[in-house]
């Protein structure tokens, strides 16, 4: 559910920045409106210190979890069916409407079509995330090591 709450404020700040930067560049110019961004991307940091207060106790009492490389952590994922399907969505809605905007206007030298295909593109990535199973994942503990 994190995740999923991660994402969404991530794609509501993607879809208000935009409109934002737009204006501050209509009103101030683009160098100022670079400053004024990046001044309220500045204001996240008191807004993080203060969610995240008191967590760091919380990590620290966790067990932690077995180390394992990048290729088991791989091997592992590519054999979840979920993540399999989480990928093909976020590939589908995400690579394939930036690749294909990009040839929409290339072509015609306008997005208008492309919305549509954006619309048709994210309907299909919810469709692949409907059977996503949300379980904790367990990772694999480390088998302990003989005693000599």
């Amino acid at each position: 559910m994190a995740n999923g709450i991660v994402n969404a404020g991530g794609s509501f700040g993607q879809f208000t920045v935009i409109p934002l930067a737009q204006l501050f560049i209509g009103i101030a110019g683009w160098q100022p409106a670079l400053v004024i961004l990046g001044a309220i991307g500045l204001l996240a940091v008191p807004l993080i210190v203060w969610i995240t207060q008191g967590h760091a106790e919380h990590a620290a009492a966790q067990p932690a979890a077995a180390a394992g490389s990048l290729k088991q952590a791989v091997v592992v994922a590519i054999k979840n069916p979920s993540y399999l399907l989480l990928t093909a969505g976020f590939f589908t809605c995400g690579f394939l409407g930036a690749w294909l905007g990009g040839k929409a206007f290339e072509a015609t030298g306008s997005f208008d079509w492309m919305w549509w295909a954006d619309i048709a593109l994210c309907l299909i990535a919810a469709a692949l995330h409907l059977p996503i199973r949300e379980a904790k994942f367990a990772p694999a503990r480390a088998a302990p090591a003989a005693a000599a």
